[in-house]
């Protein structure tokens, strides 16, 4: 039985979306970033893609209920179980590309973590 009080997966990514959309956005580009806001990104970069790609097995699953509780028809008439396959097949691609997106982020703020700023006299920026 559902829990109301437990949003879906459909309501969650809209509300992800939504919020990920707004960011950037409103990215400032043109202004020179700290290290430590580098990081910061990357960081959070790592979360974002390690947490969409722990809900697509959540959507599977929601898939599969719906697919057990629902009477399903192909809208060109045929049997549904390839195009259900497949979607389960594309859902768990875009889980390995998500989990491979997580890697390289972690790789990135590993790579900026390794980086300081050189203090120079006169110029603002990391060295405050």
């Amino acid at each position: 039985m559902n829990d109301p009080k437990r949003p879906r997966a459909s309501a969650l990514l809209d509300s992800a979306a939504g919020d990920v959309r707004r960011a950037v956005q409103q990215a400032e580009v043109t202004e020179v970033p700290t290290q430590v806001e580098l990081r910061e990104a990357g960081w959070h970069l790592i979360h974002l893609c390690g947490d969409l790609a722990e809900l697509l097995p959540i959507l599977a699953e929601q898939t599969s209920n719906y697919s057990e509780h629902a009477v399903l028809r192909e809208v060109s008439g045929e049997d549904t179980g390839p195009t259900l396959a497949r979607a389960y097949r594309e859902l768990a691609t875009a889980r390995r590309a998500l989990e491979q997106a997580e890697a390289a982020a972690r790789e990135y703020y590993t790579a900026i973590s390794r980086l300081a700023a050189v203090v120079q006299p006169g110029v603002a920026g990391d060295a405050g």
